[in-house]
């Protein structure tokens, strides 16, 4: 690994820091892939090759070549070695002992092979006196495709969210007149009317019926 890092500063970076990305990613898998192509050129698989170098960024060419004893098997070992190490490392971070999700394309894709060649959990596992607390952290497989999507989309109901609060703490504020934090169901009615909502006024009459009846805030 320590080859492969120089490697890559090389290729990459002019020496400069070299992200995990460049490693645990699709995108890695070349990289590695590459990596050894260039270290050990007398085992290079000439089809495999030839079609990496039409699509060099297309991973699932090394995947589908894993063949034991091929460079595809040893960039997976390696890939999947690293990406074990930086998900103990992660662990130990964050300490989820509900449960730390690993998720991803390539992850999906190569679930059953990393489990079967166990370099993931052993790279996961081996952090010394500190094993402990990665045994502690369940580690479950997101198998969904859309996990992006279910982001962005989360992250749009939560601002949606925040603005619809931020909007009625600005109404109620301007209703509780007497800064009580506290407002009456006709106050909410006179606003409504002043507005020339009177179907709004109705709707507000007819579900509470008391004029007297008290809102705070999150009630409200």
């Amino acid at each position: 690994q320590l080859e492969l890092l120089k490697y890559l500063k090389v290729k990459l970076s002019g020496w400069n820091r070299i992200s995990v990305e460049r490693v645990v990613s699709g995108t890695g898998i070349c990289n590695i892939y590459e990596f050894l192509a260039h270290k050990w050129p007398e085992h290079i698989d000439k089809e495999v090759h030839r079609r990496h170098l039409l699509s060099p960024k297309d991973a699932g060419i090394i995947v589908t070549s894993a063949t034991p004893g091929s460079l595809s098997e040893k960039a997976l070992q390696i890939f999947s070695s690293c990406y074990g190490a930086q998900t103990g490392t992660m662990a130990l971070f964050l300490q989820p002992y509900g449960g730390l999700y690993v998720t991803g394309g390539v992850t999906k894709k190569i679930a059953d092979w990393m489990l079967k060649d166990g370099s993931f959990m052993e790279a996961y596992m081996d952090k010394g006196r500190l094993t402990p607390i990665c045994e502690q952290v369940p580690l479950l497989l997101v198998k969904g495709d859309d996990m992006g999507q279910r982001g962005a989309h989360r992250r749009a109901v939560t601002l949606l969210q925040q603005l619809c609060r931020e909007q009625a703490r600005s109404l109620f504020n301007a209703l509780d007149e007497n800064s009580d934090g506290k407002i009456t169901l006709a106050e909410v009615q006179d606003v409504a009317r002043q507005h020339a909502d009177w179907e709004i006024a109705q709707k507000i009459c007819d579900q509470y019926g008391d004029s007297n009846r008290v809102f705070e805030f999150e009630e409200f």
